[in-house]
């Protein structure tokens, strides 16, 4: 039984062509929140003047005016004044290329889910989390080229795997280090909010729930150091996310309805199977669950073994597995 449909050469040349635009639109977005946030001025104390530099609530003064501070400062408002110029001819350009996508109905994700990813990108969070689940097969959709049959894809909600090795604390919102990851969410959706009984997700005014979850502890009795750029969400600590931790990690792009490109880390798609066909065996989860824990399994194998030179499950492949993966997979 054929699980998925092939796109065709028209869809992936715009799926390309999203891609490379959308890389240059979200660096362009990057240095705008980061290299060129805030404002820089000249203000006048004591008789001299000081050039300072405001980010929120933020100033501090970057020493006085000298041939040195004039030069930063008229290379900071040259840089930004390109680099908005940039991002908004960029802009021109994805739109009009979403426009397309979405034409040849390309778009997949709900725009929560891409305004959540937009937000993670533009602060640089993404590189520390990794979506699973469901989710993680509309990445591989693109990756491999293919639309699986839309009942496997179907959901409600989104898990976000953070990796409790990254340096959390340095990814900074505009000088802000407290409660990182829980003031970008919002700035996607105002609406959401922790659940108070389940403290690792939260639920929108919709009914949209996002999982943040990470790996149980190794040995499980020291706990993973406390990040102030998680305040407000306490992650579940799950079983077996280990190995979607350690595995390869893949940048690919999930486009919204409307067509436009999200950028999305997730784990290699053969390790994503492995761990997948491991949950359908597991005696201890919802009979509903593990049954599409096999369908969509199923569905990825058969894509993955129709084109073995981009992602060979091969003697090699499996050799890499943990002994419990192995055992499984033998299955």
């Amino acid at each position: 039984m054929i699980e998925y449909n092939g796109l065709s050469d028209i869809q992936l040349r715009l799926l390309i062509d999203l891609r490379q635009a959308g890389d240059a639109w979200w660096t362009c977005r990057r240095e705008l929140r980061s290299r060129y946030a805030g404002t820089m001025r000249w203000r006048t104390q004591a008789g001299r003047q000081y050039l300072v530099r405001k980010i929120r609530r933020v100033e501090r003064s970057l020493g006085p005016r000298t041939p040195e501070t004039e030069r930063q400062y008229a290379a900071f408002q040259a840089g930004r004044d390109a680099c908005r110029q940039r991002e908004q001819a960029l802009s021109r350009q994805v739109a009009e290329l979403a426009r397309q996508a979405s034409a040849l109905g390309l778009g997949q994700v709900p725009p929560v889910v891409a305004r959540l990813l937009a937000e993670l990108n533009a602060a640089d969070f993404d590189q520390r989390i990794r979506v699973i689940g469901t989710h993680a097969l509309f990445a591989y959709e693109n990756l491999l080229g293919i639309r699986f049959f839309s009942g496997i894809t179907a959901t409600r909600d989104i898990d976000f795997l953070i990796d409790p090795r990254a340096p959390l604390e340095l990814a900074l919102v505009n000088n802000e280090e407290n409660g990182v990851l829980l003031n970008l969410i919002r700035r996607a959706d105002r609406t959401f909010d922790v659940d108070p009984k389940r403290p690792y997700r939260l639920v929108n005014g919709r009914g949209f729930m996002i999982d943040i979850i990470r790996p149980v502890p190794s040995p499980p009795w020291k706990p993973w150091p406390v990040s102030d750029a998680l305040e407000g969400i306490a992650p579940a600590e799950i079983e077996g996310l280990q190995w979607m931790i350690n595995c390869p990690k893949i940048e690919s792009i999930m486009l919204d309805l409307k067509g436009y490109p999200v950028a999305v880390h997730v784990p290699d798609p053969r390790w994503w199977l492995a761990h997948k066909k491991w949950l359908a065996q597991r005696t201890d989860r919802e009979a509903l669950r593990r049954r599409r824990d096999q369908e969509q399994a199923r569905a990825l194998e058969q894509a993955l073994a129709d084109q073995p030179s981009a992602w060979p499950l091969d003697d090699t492949f499996l050799s890499s597995l943990p002994a419990q993966l192995q055992t499984v997979w033998s299955r």
